[in-house]
């Protein structure tokens, strides 16, 4: 057997092995993406921002998917506030144009940022 057909069967195998890890992985954070609903759905949240502004951490096992979904949710209800004002025919206010544009530095025209 030569050295190239054992590297192309051990560059194979690796292949393999790093995308069923990569699969696994994909699995298990999708399936705590489901578990967190699925909490929130039980008690009454219409997100992990709700939830935590209520004071909850969360089951243990997702206490910091629910962290970070919370502060996503954030961010999901300026974009939602402006998509709505825009909607009706109104310029969305500053505050909100900031944290959906550039995050909560200055962006206002006096700064000369553009947006």
């Amino acid at each position: 057997m030569s050295i190239k057909s054992r590297l192309e069967r051990l560059e194979t195998t690796l292949d393999c092995k790093t995308e069923s890890t990569t699969r696994s992985a994909f699995r298990r954070a999708f399936e705590g993406f489901l578990a967190l609903n699925r909490w929130l759905g039980e008690r009454g949240y219409a997100d992990a921002l709700a939830a935590v502004e209520a004071g909850e951490t969360g089951p243990e096992s997702l206490s910091d998917d629910l962290r970070e979904q919370a502060e996503y949710d954030h961010k999901r209800r300026v974009y939602a506030r402006v998509e709505r004002v825009l909607y009706a025919g109104q310029l969305p206010n500053d505050a909100d144009l900031r944290l959906v544009s550039h995050g909560p530095g200055d962006v206002s025209p006096e700064s000369g940022s553009c947006m």
